[in-house]
């Protein structure tokens, strides 16, 4: 990194790789500078003079000094998600399959869980909506999470199948089957919030490559980031 800006302004203008850019705070009380980083949350379009001290929209928040030295011995990098070993959350909910009758569970959400690698990084968000939006979706979600894994928790597997009555204008898509019988089970359950049925049911390593992230375009805020390395 050659350069990068620091500015007492909230509603930063760049705040990409290309020009870094950072919020300068001054503590009147202390009598001290710090360097605030976005948040996923943060868009200088949104961002009001009301607001611009709320914690959503500032990921990390590190003393003048220290992230000069950081900045400039490798602390302070861009997108580190990418590349690195992330737990894979799963949560799941119970169901019934609507053709065998066999207890199942449906895979509703997962989390990448950087913030658990990458403290002060958020966690990225990885449903089956979204992996069956990017190119090779199916055998990203088999590399991760393949059958014999799924089945011992209870789940079946999460492959393209086809939806609909209607056999000329049926609908594939990355979908939960029944751990039974493999059946289609109903697209409502995926990409809810948690609820007190969900829980999580495992979790996995996986590493998340450039080829995969650069298609999660709806994630790129939480992807494609400066994250300041604060351990010691």
């Amino acid at each position: 990194m050659r350069g990068l800006w620091l500015l007492r302004q909230h509603d930063l203008p760049i705040f990409a790789d290309v020009l870094p850019s950072f919020r300068l705070i001054f503590d009147a009380k202390s009598k001290s500078f710090s360097v605030a980083l976005p948040s996923p949350a943060y868009h200088p379009k949104w961002i009001k003079t009301r607001d611009r001290d709320e914690s959503r929209y500032w990921s990390q928040t590190i003393e003048l000094s220290r992230f000069a030295e950081g900045a400039v011995s490798g602390r302070l990098r861009f997108a580190p998600a990418i590349g690195a070993t992330l737990p894979l959350e799963v949560f799941t909910t119970p169901t019934t399959c609507q053709r065998c009758g066999e207890a199942t569970k449906v895979v509703t959400f997962m989390t990448l869980a950087a913030s658990k690698v990458l403290p002060g990084h958020p966690n990225i968000l990885a449903s089956l909506r979204t992996l069956d939006g990017i190119l090779g979706g199916e055998e990203v979600i088999g590399r991760w999470l393949p059958r014999n894994l799924l089945q011992r928790h209870g789940i079946g597997a999460l492959k393209v199948r086809k939806s609909g009555l209607d056999v000329e204008n049926r609908e594939s898509y990355l979908s939960n089957g029944c751990v039974g019988c493999d059946a289609l089970q109903a697209r409502y359950f995926e990409d809810r919030l948690p609820d007190e049925s969900e829980e999580l049911a495992f979790s996995v390593d996986v590493v998340l490559d450039g080829g995969i992230a650069v298609q999660l375009l709806n994630l790129d805020s939480h992807i494609y980031r400066w994250w300041f390395d604060e351990r010691p």
